[in-house]
């Protein structure tokens, strides 16, 4: 038998407790006894079996020492008054932690910020505080509040007749604290200002977003077409060179040829006021003997097909097949020509350069040329390959007379037309309106005109001007009551002019006066011609006759012709 068994004692109280609850026993009512000893300090610490269902085994009680929080009877109001103190003091503890960690009173118009204990940074957005080790330890340990100091009431025996004490359902239990206090929902956490990113402005709906420098789908600006030479609309020379061309251009060595007055033609522009086709930049065109004017001032005779480029060294020009003739001079600008792996440049020079897939073949009609690095100097030949430029040597009289030199069409270096003050300023005359009646034809305009026996139209050019081989000077001019006319250029180095005097034409008719530089001769000794080079700043046509001589001047122009064996 266990030693359970064996106690009379336990026996005892174990039959005792199924008397009562069988009700055949009441227990007696010692509550006044009890009383009384807790008012004498008689109950000590031990812990007292407790009779009914309230009894607790001996073998299952807590070591000594340590206290365990009994029920409470109903008519223990001691006990009750303590529980019900904690609860309250619990409830006052959780209110204080809400309104410490609430929300304070916001000015009206800022966001809702939850006040932040002093001494403790507010935490960035997005990122895990980092708590102390002791922190760690206690974040999910119940918070140890004292216990009241309580002992198990030992249930009075009740009286005959008494009735039997009800299980207690409603007693009070302790509220446990939770093992960290919840924040409330309304507290928003502050980030690091040190770190706070600043906010982005909020663009309007109607603002359209501009595309990033790296997106793709940036839309660039179309690329302006810029005209780099023109052309007479009129027709090409044509069977001069053993094939007929008339105008044909293209803007890719992929696409077909196109007629430069056809719709579907690209890269040139027609200037109907002028009657030029305007060449833009990468355009090639195909001529069979044809002046093309660029921009620079240079003048060009294609037969044959060239494409015409702006690069960093200037105007470039690219013989793709036959000959050109070049005329550069008084352009104060360099060109480049290249064929293949070929190049030339052309600075105050012309030159006649014919072109095969193996060589190219130089004529530097006058100034210089320079191919390889050397210069060919004017009035010499020479020829260029693969292995470099062959032996310089002088042009023949035939070489003078050669096709594309004969051929090449009357350079325009300049004009004066007196529809406004002429640059230079007028030193003789006056300008006047014409009728296209009284000009003979085409549109009116004006004339610079001057009366007298010694009348004289004169001016000063727009810059001192430089003279060039073939120059000649065309004057349209009507003249009545003259005996004689006086054509003169002055040039600034003599301090004398250059001049001729010519028999004037029929009177009140217009006429177009053409007269070489080199029939020019000094007005001293009357024997020296201008040399190309010499400059000359100023024109003036003047007239001896009658009192009442009339002199018109329709315009004034300096040209020259390239056919240099004559």
């Amino acid at each position: 038998m266990s030693e359970e068994t064996n106690n009379p004692e336990r026996q005892r109280l174990e039959d005792l407790n199924i008397e009562e609850a069988a009700g055949r026993v009441t227990p007696p009512d010692l509550s006044k006894r009890i009383l009384a000893a807790a008012e004498r300090g008689a109950i000590d610490d031990a812990v007292t079996p407790i009779s009914g269902a309230h009894s607790v085994p001996r073998s299952v009680r807590p070591p000594a020492g340590r206290r365990m929080t009994a029920a409470l009877p109903r008519r223990n109001w001691q006990g009750a008054g303590i529980v019900v103190s904690a609860v309250l003091l619990f409830g006052l503890a959780l209110l204080a932690f809400v309104v410490w960690k609430g929300p304070a009173d916001k000015p009206a118009g800022r966001p809702d910020t939850a006040e932040q204990p002093k001494g403790v940074q507010p935490e960035a957005p997005g990122r895990t505080p980092k708590r102390s080790s002791s922190e760690e330890s206690t974040e999910h340990e119940p918070e140890k509040r004292p216990e009241p100091d309580l002992q198990p009431q030992v249930e009075p025996e009740p009286r005959e007749g008494t009735p039997e004490p009800e299980h207690p359902d409603d007693i009070v239990e302790q509220p446990k604290p939770e093992s960290e206090p919840r924040q409330p929902e309304d507290v928003v956490e502050q980030p690091d200002p040190e770190t706070k990113p600043a906010p982005e402005p909020e663009q309007p709906k109607e603002t359209v977003e501009q595309p990033k420098p790296d997106d793709k789908s940036e839309v660039k600006p179309e690329a302006k077409l810029v005209a780099v030479a023109s052309f007479s609309a009129e027709g090409s020379h044509g069977g001069d060179f053993g094939f007929a061309v008339s105008h044909l251009v293209r803007t890719a060595d992929t696409e077909d040829w196109k007629g430069a007055n056809t719709p579907e033609a690209r890269g040139v522009k027609l200037d109907e006021e002028r009657n030029v086709f305007w060449v833009m930049e990468g355009t090639q065109l195909k001529l069979g003997g044809q002046e093309v004017a660029l921009t620079t001032g240079c003048q060009v005779y294609v037969a044959g097909e060239v494409s015409l480029q702006i690069d960093a060294s200037g105007m470039h020009l690219e013989l793709i097949e036959r000959d050109i003739y070049v005329d550069n001079q008084h352009t104060n600008s360099t060109l480049r020509v290249t064929r293949g792996d070929f190049e030339l440049l052309i600075g105050e020079g012309a030159a006649v350069i014919e072109s095969t897939k193996s060589k190219l073949d130089i004529f530097c009609v006058e100034g210089e040329v320079s191919a390889d690095g050397t210069i060919i100097p004017e009035g010499h030949l020479a020829t260029l390959t693969n292995r470099g430029l062959s032996r310089i040597k002088e042009a023949s009289r035939r070489d003078w007379f050669h096709p594309m030199v004969g051929a090449a069409p009357t350079r325009h270096l300049g004009i004066e037309e007196f529809d406004t003050e002429p640059s230079g300023n007028m030193i003789s005359g006056r300008l006047e309106e014409r009728t296209a009646e009284q000009l003979g034809g085409g549109k009116a305009g004006h004339v610079a005109s001057d009366s007298g026996r010694d009348a004289a139209v004169a001016f000063r050019f727009d810059g001192d001007h430089a003279t060039l081989r073939g120059e000649s000077v065309r004057v349209r001019y009507r003249a009545s009551g003259a005996q004689k006319l006086i054509l003169q250029m002055f040039c600034p180095a003599r301090n004398d002019n250059f001049g001729i005097d010519l028999e004037p034409a029929k009177a009140g008719e217009w006429h177009v006066l053409e007269i070489k530089l080199s029939d020019l001769r000094d007005r001293v000794s009357h024997k020296d011609a201008p040399p190309p080079g010499t400059v000359l700043s100023s024109f003036t046509l003047a007239l001896t006759g009658q009192d009442d001589a009339q002199l018109e001047v329709d315009w004034v122009e300096l040209v020259r012709e390239p056919r240099y064996g004559e």
